[in-house]
């Protein structure tokens, strides 16, 4: 599930690494895009990258809501058994993802959560990412 803002530029390897990443480490899944009240091109992108990728869904809120409001209706749309949240930004490597489907059966828990690493950033950075 990818809330989305303003990600046209970012759509197309998102979901090219989204549907590498996936198709060996699961049978089946679905692509759910919330468009969070683009202003650029992201409907059109996805209509045209619907074509390419089966598994693709959007849904297009009438607004920017933020992105909380565009997680919730992901959720809601998605139709599997489990689901990953992830940013259309590409900052989250979809590449984890099935190393975090694997952990999340094999510890029998209910979610898995990546944590960012902050290793090779200067200590600036850390500072005013920690600040933030």
């Amino acid at each position: 599930m990818v809330p989305a803002c303003n990600e046209a530029p970012n759509l197309p390897e998102l979901l090219r690494r989204l549907e590498a990443a996936l198709r060996g480490a699961v049978a089946s899944f679905e692509v759910v895009v919330v468009d969070d009240g683009s202003t650029d091109d992201t409907r059109a992108v996805l209509a045209g990258l619907a074509n390419l990728y089966p598994g693709l869904r959007w849904v297009c809120l009438s607004r920017n809501f933020g992105k909380e409001s565009a997680i919730v209706a992901g959720l809601k749309a998605a139709h599997g058994d489990r689901i990953a949240v992830i940013d259309g930004d590409l900052q989250h490597p979809p590449e984890v993802l099935p190393e975090m489907l694997r952990l999340l059966d094999e510890t029998h828990s209910d979610q898995v959560v990546g944590v960012r690493s902050r290793a090779g950033e200067s200590t600036a950075r850390r500072r005013l990412s920690r600040a933030y």
